[in-house]
């Protein structure tokens, strides 16, 4: 079996398992309407988008190759 079936196979269930992501736009559609649900996709997915970018440039790499700049990161997230 090739190492991308694997994946697929272990992916996959995880993707369709519905997570907090999924009961916050239930949340959202059943508590207004469907303007809400659509506007609460498009801010989570917004946020998917962010992260992939972030992961496809390597940012985890720069950040490990600069100590300064992970503890500048830790002090704004301590900071919000």
């Amino acid at each position: 079996m090739s190492v991308f079936a694997l994946f697929a196979l272990t992916v996959l269930p995880l993707i369709f398992t519905p997570g907090p992501d999924m009961l916050f736009i239930l949340s959202q559609v059943m508590g207004k309407d469907a303007k809400a649900g659509m506007m609460a996709t498009i801010g989570i997915c917004s946020g998917y988008l962010v992260h992939s970018i972030l992961v496809a440039i390597g940012i985890a790499a720069i950040i490990v190759s600069f100590p300064v700049l992970f503890e500048a990161i830790r002090w704004l997230g301590i900071a919000y």
